[in-house]
């Protein structure tokens, strides 16, 4: 079970642990959500497409972005698919192991 802790304004969360793994012998998949998709947010996202294979071969992990929560929709964008407007997907998903919030 994952240590529950509160934000500033009072909402609580579960934050799911994750064990140690070593790497030998295979490959993680990391998941990850970006929360906001102005300048900031849009710029992460570009960003991390752009660079991609530089960023999974010095990590050593695969990675890839799940979720983008937003208010509005981009149905232009080629990662349209990514795009949520409910938090408690993204809190409840097990895969996501790293939210960004710009």
């Amino acid at each position: 079970m994952g240590e529950v802790r509160a934000c500033a304004n009072g909402t609580k969360f579960e934050r799911k642990s994750t064990q140690n793994v070593l790497r030998k012998g295979y490959v993680i998949m990391q998941k990850f959500a970006v929360m906001g998709h102005g300048v900031v947010g849009s710029g992460v996202v570009e960003l991390f497409y752009k660079n991609k294979d530089s960023i999974i071969t010095r990590s050593g992990d695969e990675m890839d972005l799940k979720y983008i929560l937003d208010i509005r929709d981009f149905p232009d964008l080629e990662y349209c698919d990514k795009f949520t407007k409910d938090f408690e997907q993204i809190l409840n998903d097990p895969e996501v192991t790293v939210v960004a919030e710009v």
